[in-house]
């Protein structure tokens, strides 16, 4: 699982990450990953996401600056052959017209947030199916 959230050129085909960057070895404190998050709503967010705290196997610490600041965490806990993966994250928009939109139009905001974490959900369970597949091929 670490392996396969931290491989920065597969990230990119989930589809809402757009014009990756990292520097530094990817999941490793210290380093910094660059992108564009692009949802289906007609905005863009450029962001960059510092990792204060990575612990192997377990915990990922970041802060997030750009068009979006705040902290993320992300922590990955061993269930038999199952990993479960809890992300938690306090950010704050910093564009004017987002910040007006997320008042008059909560709703729609949401759904876009939404379908950009399922959207990465599923990518993500499909490319550890796969990668499972192709390690019993």
């Amino acid at each position: 699982m670490w392996d396969a959230i931290g491989d920065v050129d597969e990230i990119g085909l989930w589809g809402w990450l757009h014009e990756v960057q990292s520097e530094g070895p990817s999941m490793v404190t210290g380093s910094i990953l660059h992108g564009v998050v692009v949802p289906p709503l007609p905005y863009r967010l450029r962001l960059h996401i510092a990792f204060v705290s990575c612990v192997r196997p377990s915990r990922v610490d970041a802060m997030v600056s750009g068009d979006l600041v705040g902290d993320a965490h992300l922590r990955l806990k061993r269930e038999g052959s199952d990993t479960e993966v809890t992300a938690t994250w306090t950010l704050e928009m910093m564009q004017p017209a987002m910040r007006f939109a997320a008042r008059v139009m909560p709703g729609v905001m949401r759904w876009g947030h939404d379908r950009v974490v399922d959207a990465t959900a599923d990518a993500l369970g499909k490319h550890l199916r796969d990668a499972t597949h192709d390690r019993l091929s």
